[in-house]
This record gives structure tokens, C-alpha cells and sequence, in this order.
């Protein structure tokens, strides 16, 4: 038992100084990730001396380089992704108007066929009536049928048959309108569903592309906060600056202010350009096919 206690108590120290010993590490040097390389800044409380500041600086110059092509680098990603979606939103816009065309017309050709079928209802009621007194003076002998009645009859069956005809004719134009609108819905569903797929893989694209230029602002954004405190100890050691580290660090203030500035639009939900559509808006809503 005493045993298993000492065990049980080098194990939590052993633990403590671990965590002891990484964060001490971690509050110490710092070091930049990029693209280009890694950058280990030393903490400030090294630099004793002018020979270790001019170390320093060049150090951050290098890094302050290489954060900022990274910057500059994952903003064009951005704003390329944000191009795509802009076209992509452009064409769901295209859709909802050839949608809206579509649902026009198709109800349009309802309207059409409504009222074909109102006409028609009554013009085979009086085609049946005719057959039916056709049958009637065709039952009667020879000799009782009326020449009038043929006459009228068969004037009738004129009559009807043109009717009929124009009917039908109205009919197979409807149907052959039908056919047309609805491989037109056919391939605006189609399209429908290419702009959300496309959609949705911008919008993963675009969520990689802010993650990527947050880490990059980061690394950026640490290397301005350094070269403030190498601004201190530069002047404390009368270590002069290069016109070339002088630019990179005003050139990396700068980028930092203006991401600050666009915070907002780099790494919130809604970036640059269009607002997406909602994907049911993009197809036309289902319709009855016309007879």
C-alpha cells in the first residue's frame, strides 16, 4: 500500500513538472511558421547586448518577410474564392429569372388548357347528341326518314367535325408546349442542382481560405508585436535599423491595421460580394403537366 502511495505521488509530480517545465517554454522564445520557413524569435530578456539585437532584427526581418508574403498570399485565395462565389451567385441569379419565366409560361398553358377543357366539355356533349340522333334516324325504315333530316344532319357532322378538328389541333399545339416546358424544368432543376452543389463546395472552399489567412495574420500580427519591443532594445543599444527592415515592418503594421479593419469581412460568415441565395429559390417550384 505504501508503495502504490509513492508511485501515485511521483506520477503527480513527475505530471507537475512537466507542465511546469512547458510553460516556462512556451513564455521564453517564440517562433514563426510560414510558408518559407521557420523563425525562432528569442525572448527579449536574452538580448543583452548590441551583437545579440542585430541578430534579432535580422531574424524578424526574415520572418516579418515571409508572414507577410503568406498575408498576401491567402487574401488573394480569399478573394479568389470570393470571385467564384460571386459567379456562382450570378448564375443562381440567371436561374430564378428563367425560373420565374418558366412558371409564367407554364401557368400560362394551364390557363389555356383550363379553359380548352371548358370548351370542350360541351362540344362532346353535342357530338354525342348527334350520334345518338344519327342512330335514331338511321333505326327508322327507308321510307320514313326525312331528307331534310339527313341533310341537316350531315351539315352537322360538318359542323362538328371542323370543331373537333380545331379542338384537337389546339390540343396537340397545348402538348407539344408541355413537352418544351417541361424538359425546360427538367434542365433548370438540373442547373439547380449544379449551383448548389456548387455552392456548397465554395462555401467549404472559402471557410479553408479564412482559416488559412487567420494563421497567417497571426504569425503576421506576432511579428509586429516583436518588432515593437526590437524598436525599444534597438534604441537601447544604438543598434540602427536597415531602410530594408524598416519597410518590411512598416509594410507589415500596415497589412496588420487594415486586417483589423476588415476583420469583419476576412474572417466573419459574410465576406465580400453577393449574398448566397437560398437553393430552393434557384428551381422552379413543381407543376402540374399539362395534359
Amino acid at each position: 500500500m505504501k508503495r502504490a502511495w509513492l508511485v501515485a505521488f511521483l506520477i503527480l509530480a513527475l505530471g507537475f513538472a512537466d507542465v511546469m517545465l512547458f510553460a516556462q517554454a512556451s513564455l521564453a522564445d517564440d517562433t514563426i511558421v510560414t510558408s518559407a520557413g521557420t523563425y525562432k524569435l528569442l525572448d527579449p530578456a536574452k538580448l543583452v547586448d548590441a551583437t545579440a539585437v542585430r541578430s534579432a532584427v535580422r531574424t524578424i526581418e526574415l520572418a516579418t518577410i515571409a508572414a507577410t508574403a503568406d498575408v498576401n498570399q491567402a487574401e488573394k485565395g480569399v478573394r479568389g474564392t470570393q470571385d467564384k462565389i460571386a459567379r456562382n451567385n450570378d448564375a443562381a441569379a440567371k436561374m430564378m429569372e428563367e425560373a420565374r419565366i418558366y412558371t409564367a409560361a407554364a401557368k400560362n398553358l394551364k390557363d389555356r388548357q383550363d379553359a380548352l377543357d371548358r370548351q370542350t366539355v360541351p362540344l362532346v356533349q353535342r357530338l354525342n347528341d348527334h350520334n345518338e340522333r344519327v342512330r335514331a334516324n338511321n333505326s327508322l325504315p327507308p321510307e320514313k326518314r326525312s331528307p331534310a333530316t339527313i341533310a341537316a344532319l350531315k351539315a352537322e357532322e360538318t359542323q362538328l367535325g371542323t370543331e373537333r378538328g380545331n379542338n384537337q389541333k389546339t390540343q396537340d399545339g397545348y402538348n407539344n408546349e408541355a413537352i418544351a416546358l417541361n424538359k425546360q424544368k427538367a434542365d433548370l432543376v438540373a442547373r439547380g442542382d449544379a449551383v448548389d452543389k456548387r455552392a456548397t463546395q465554395l462555401d467549404t472552399e472559402m471557410a479553408a481560405m479564412k482559416l488559412k489567412l487567420g494563421k497567417a495574420y497571426r504569425q503576421l500580427q506576432a511579428c509586429a508585436d516583436y518588432s515593437k519591443q526590437m524598436k525599444v532594445l534597438m534604441a537601447k543599444y544604438n543598434v540602427g535599423a536597415s531602410p530594408h527592415y524598416i519597410g518590411v515592418s512598416s509594410e507589415a503594421m500596415g497589412t496588420v491595421e487594415r486586417l483589423k479593419e476588415l476583420s469583419g469581412q476576412a474572417f466573419g460568415d459574410n465576406g465580400p460580394g453577393k449574398p448566397a441565395l437560398d437553393p430552393k429559390d434557384v428551381k422552379p417550384p413543381s407543376r402540374v403537366t399539362p395534359n
